[in-house]
C-alpha cells in the first residue's frame, strides 16, 4: 500500500480476510447501510471498505443484469414463437416473464449507476485521518 488512501489493492483473499473474518456482523451491516444510502464513512478504514463494497456491488449488478437480459431474450423469443403459432392471447405468460426480466435489467442498471455515483463521491472526498 502506498501513501494515498485509495491505493489499496483488493484481491479476493484480502477481501475475505477483512470482510468475513475481521469485521463483525454489526460492523458489516453498518458499512453496507452506509454504502447503500450513499453516506460518508466514519473512519478511513470504513471508507476503504465502503469503496470496495460499492465496486463489488456495481460489478455484481452488471453480472445480474446480463443474466436477466438473457432471461428476457429467452422469454421474448418464446413469446414471439407462441404469438406466431397460437395468437397473442396464448402468449400472456411468456410476455409477462419477458416484461419482468426487462424491469429487472433496468433495476440492475439503476443500482449499478447508484453504486458508481457513491464510489465517485467516496473518491472525491476521502475522510480526514
Amino acid at each position: 500500500m502506498t501513501g494515498h488512501l485509495g491505493d489499496l489493492s483488493w484481491d479476493d483473499s484480502l477481501w475475505d480476510q477483512i470482510w468475513e473474518r475481521t469485521l463483525s456482523q454489526v460492523e458489516r451491516h453498518t458499512i453496507a447501510a452506509t454504502v447503500l444510502r450513499g453516506r460518508a464513512a466514519a473512519t478511513v478504514f470504513e471508507w476503504r471498505i465502503a469503496q470496495e463494497l460499492a465496486r463489488r456491488w456495481a460489478r455484481g449488478a452488471l453480472v445480474k443484469g446480463a443474466v436477466y437480459l438473457l432471461w428476457t431474450l429467452f422469454w421474448g423469443a418464446i413469446a414471439v414463437h407462441t404469438i406466431g403459432l397460437r395468437g397473442p392471447a396464448a402468449a400472456a405468460l411468456p410476455l409477462t416473464c419477458a416484461a419482468v426480466g426487462a424491469i429487472a435489467v433496468l433495476a440492475c442498471l439503476g443500482f449499478r449507476a447508484r453504486m458508481a455515483a457513491t464510489r465517485a463521491a467516496y473518491q472525491a472526498a476521502p475522510p480526514r485521518r
